[in-house]
C-alpha cells in the first residue's frame, strides 16, 4: 500500500510493469546460515536481504552451549556467504542476551529490519529453512509483470505507470510449501545433519505405469515441478531400495 503510506515506506510507488522486481527477505540464526548455499543457487538474479541474529558471547547459566561463539563464527564466515550470494545484503543483529535467543527470539523485529531495506516493487518474506524452487525469483516477476501489463491495458495508468493494481485488483500469488522428510523417514537429529541432507540425492527404483520400473534420481529438495512430482509419486507408491520394500 505504498500509495497510502508513501511517506513511511522506502518501497517505490507507481511502478511501471517493466520495473517490477521481487526481493527475498530472510531471517536466520547463525547455525542455519549454511541453508543459504542452496537458496542462493536457486534465487540467483533478484536481491536477497538476510538478517542474521547473533547471540552475544557472554555466558549465562541458561546459555545454550551449541550457540557459543556466534560473533566469532560470523566474522570468520561472512565473506564465504557473501561470495556464495553476491546478490545478497547481510544485516547482522546482535541479540540482547543468550536467554533471549532461547526464550524470546525476536522474529518479527528481524523481519521488519529486513523489510526496511527493501527497495524493489515486491517482496517475499521467508525463514531461511524454506528453500525456494529453481528460478523462483524470475518466475514471480514474470507472473506479476504479465498481470500488471494486463491491468494497464484494461484500466490505463497515469503516464503509463503501474495502474493502481495493488488497490483495484486484489490478486494473490500462492507459493505452496512442502515439508521434506529425510531419506530414512526420520527427523534430522541435528542442524548439521539437516544441512548435509541438502547435498544428497534421492535415488529410488519406483514401480509405476503397469509394473514398469523407473529409476529416479532427484535432489533432496526438489527444484522443479517434475522433480516434485517424482518425489510425491515415490512417496505414495511401492518402492524398492536395497532389497527392502517400504
Amino acid at each position: 500500500n505504498t500509495e497510502l503510506h508513501a511517506m513511511d515506506s522506502k518501497c517505490p510507488a507507481n511502478i511501471r510493469p517493466d520495473s517490477i522486481t521481487t526481493t527475498l527477505v530472510l531471517q536466520t540464526t547463525v547455525n542455519r546460515l549454511p541453508f543459504l548455499f542452496e537458496t542462493c543457487s536457486r534465487w540467483s538474479i533478484n536481491p536477497i536481504i538476510v538478517v542474521v541474529y547473533i547471540a552475544p558471547s557472554n555466558t549465562d547459566d541458561d546459555a545454550d552451549q551449541l550457540d557459543e561463539g556466534d560473533e566469532d563464527y560470523w566474522e570468520d564466515t561472512k565473506q564465504t556467504f557473501q561470495e556464495a550470494c553476491p546478490n545478497a545484503v547481510f544485516i547482522p543483529h546482535l541479540g540482547k542476551s543468550r536467554t533471549e535467543r532461547a526464550m524470546e527470539y525476536p522474529v518479527n523485529k528481524l523481519r521488519n529490519l529486513g523489510l526496511d531495506e527493501v527497495q524493489t516493487s515486491h517482496v517475499l518474506l521467508l525463514d531461511v529453512d524454506f528453500i525456494p524452487s529453481d528460478d523462483l525469483d524470475t518466475r514471480i516477476d514474470e507472473v506479476i509483470i504479465t498481470r500488471s501489463k494486463q491491468e494497464v491495458l484494461q484500466h490505463g495508468g497515469r503516464d503509463g505507470a503501474y495502474g493502481g493494481t495493488s488497490l483495484v485488483q486484489k490478486d494473490a500469488i500462492v507459493i505452496p510449501a512442502f515439508e521434506r522428510t529425510t531419506l530414512s523417514g526420520k527427523p534430522c537429529k541435528s542442524m548439521q545433519e539437516c544441512v548435509l541432507n541438502l547435498d544428497m540425492e534421492d535415488v529410488k527404483t519406483g514401480v509405476k505405469d503397469h509394473d514398469e520400473e523407473k529409476i529416479i534420481v532427484n535432489r533432496y529438495i526438489p527444484g522443479t515441478m517434475d522433480e516434485l512430482k517424482d518425489c510425491y509419486a515415490l512417496s505414495h507408491n511401492t518402492t524398492t531400495t536395497n532389497n527392502t520394500t517400504t
